[in-house]
């Protein structure tokens, strides 16, 4: 929540930007502009809605909750989503090293890290069941 309010922030003051920019081009080609500061509030309230919209829907995405992209000559479709990825019903696949550390110390697996939150989540107090796993040793033998 708190970055959608920067983002908005920054999105009104840039909105606050093009129209002194598009005021002064005026200007200097000869144009007057005259609104009242009731036209003026109005009008860069609905610029500044419409720049929020476009550059969350279209250019920077911070709006959009889910992005479907569908390969039919690879017979797949990837789903892009915002969210909790531990909270997310079926399978996922979450990249770790080579050795499956678990010790969440910020040197060796980050906390904020994908890794990281697994293992808080899902093996705090039982990293040992994570890190010796029967079949998994058996195929790496």
């Amino acid at each position: 929540m708190k970055a959608k309010l920067i983002k908005a922030g920054a999105c009104f003051l840039g909105v606050l930007g093009v129209i002194d920019l598009c005021c002064m081009f005026a200007e200097k080609c000869g144009v007057e502009i005259s609104l009242s500061p009731g036209e003026w509030v109005l009008s860069w309230i609905v610029l500044c809605l419409v720049w929020f919209l476009v550059d969350g829907l279209l250019v920077s995405g911070f709006l959009v909750k889910r992005v479907e992209i569908d390969l039919p000559n690879l017979r797949t479709c990837i789903n892009i989503f915002a969210g909790d990825l531990l909270e997310q019903s079926g399978c996922a696949i979450i990249p770790s090293n080579d050795f499956f550390d678990t010790v969440v110390n910020e040197t060796i697996v980050a906390a904020k890290s994908v890794d990281g939150q697994m293992i808080k989540r899902f093996w705090v107090g039982n990293v040992h069941e994570f890190t010796v796993v029967p079949h998994v040793q058996s195929i790496a033998a």
